[in-house]
């Protein structure tokens, strides 16, 4: 199967120490719709697209379409804030 483009919205809510399912549409504006209804019960939503080749489980970076409420850093970045584990000098 070639590479597709997919649609996605994430739930958070600061409760949960994980996020909830991922929600998978067939269009942008679709997903971005499904984001806002989302986030009338959750805590924060993460609308993003992203090209997928599940046949060679190749996954490109994720695209930001649209963010409602509070989500965690870590969600937003491939490389979140934070501190280098390598700088740490254990020697």
């Amino acid at each position: 199967m070639p590479r597709r483009l997919h649609y996605f919205a994430q739930p958070f809510w600061n409760d949960r120490s994980v996020p909830a399912e991922r929600y998978e549409f067939l269009c942008a504006v679709d997903a971005e719709e499904g984001g806002l209804i989302l986030a009338k019960s959750a805590d924060g939503v993460l609308v993003y697209q992203q090209w997928i080749d599940a046949a060679a489980e190749i996954f490109a970076d994720p695209e930001v379409l649209a963010v409602h409420g509070k989500v965690p850093r870590g969600a937003l970045a491939i490389d979140p804030d934070g501190r280098e584990p390598w700088l740490d000098d254990a020697a």
